[in-house]
């Protein structure tokens, strides 16, 4: 039930970001968010900007939301600090794209400006967070979800 709600809220804050649109993009993303460890990695990493990180991981975190049970997302978005700030930062970065299928993220990295292939990139620099923060074992979740 609280996974449930907590979709539900971040569902609803990525609606109503969503029709902010991308030129208020960076300023709504707090500096707590930007400053995450995460993010962080990423940035200074993989040489993206603070919008692509938030938003390329939102849509992976998007794609294991829906892939994994509540039970196991939970237990990934439990082992990453900030990580339901990171996804309702992406509202306006990502708007309604679905996120079913690692094609569907592919095509949220490409509306971020970033190349597909990025993806697999991204993919160990979450799993070593989720790693750090639950362990192998509930980072073995993301498996093959990237790939």
């Amino acid at each position: 039930m609280k996974m449930a709600i907590r979709s539900l809220a971040v569902v609803s804050a990525l609606a109503a970001l969503a029709t902010l649109g991308c030129a208020t993009a960076s300023s709504a993303i707090p500096s707590s968010v930007t400053s995450n460890p995460l993010v962080s990695s990423l940035t200074s990493g993989l040489g993206v900007n603070p919008e692509q990180a938030v938003g390329g991981t939102a849509a992976m975190m998007g794609l294991a939301q829906n892939k994994l049970s509540p039970d196991q997302f939970s237990a990934v978005g439990n082992a990453v600090p900030g990580l339901g700030d990171i996804t309702k930062a992406a509202g306006p970065l990502l708007g309604s794209s679905p996120l079913s299928s690692l094609t569907d993220v592919q095509g949220a990295f490409s509306k971020l400006g970033m190349s597909p292939d990025m993806v697999t990139k991204f993919a160990p620099v979450i799993t070593d967070a989720v790693s750090k923060g639950g362990g192998s074992a509930v980072s073995g979740l993301l498996g093959g979800l990237f790939k």
